[in-house]
């Protein structure tokens, strides 16, 4: 009776972690393939407060911007799945406390997502991390893929440098 109580618990344990397991592959195959950019345009849109003056995140181009960093090869690998698992992070903190995901809801609830997750050293760290890009879009030279039509530069009255860069080399 003992021997078959436990082997039934080890089952069932089992069961359990792959389960868990496999829905967390699941969530970060989806997030990845699905929500990935849906989300960060919308946490760019969120974080990024336009004005009448300054350019929009989209003028500037940040989220081609920061889909071209993701794909450098230069940049470590270590650093492109924070930002993915960000993603992942944040739909899971939405989910706890909304029940939906993060591009599912209101402005207001994706605020307060936003300032509960900035309480985490990973979400300080992960909004750190998108904000930087964002300006990085805003600030770099458009051959990067950001700073459309040089909208940021224009907006800060900005000369660039010469020699600019002909191609991307990061």
């Amino acid at each position: 009776m003992y021997l078959h109580s436990r082997r039934i618990l080890f089952q069932k344990g089992i069961s359990a972690l792959c389960l868990t397991l496999f829905s967390r592959r699941l969530l970060a195959e989806n997030v990845q393939h699905s929500d990935l950019f849906t989300t960060l345009h919308t946490v760019q849109h969120d974080l990024y407060a336009e004005t009448d003056t300054m350019p929009s995140h989209e003028a500037i181009n940040a989220l081609v911007y920061l889909k071209n960093v993701l794909k450098q090869p230069r940049v470590a690998k270590a650093h492109k799945r924070f930002i993915v698992n960000g993603v992942q992070w944040l739909n899971e903190a939405s989910i706890a406390r909304y029940k939906k995901h993060y591009t599912k809801l209101a402005a207001p609830q994706r605020n307060i997502v936003l300032q509960t997750i900035v309480q985490e050293q990973w979400g300080k760290q992960w909004i750190e991390t998108l904000l930087t890009y964002i300006y990085e879009a805003m600030l770099g030279d458009p051959v990067y893929g950001g700073n459309r039509n040089e909208v940021g530069w224009k907006w800060l009255h900005h000369t660039p440098g010469k020699p600019r860069p002909t191609k991307a080399l990061v």
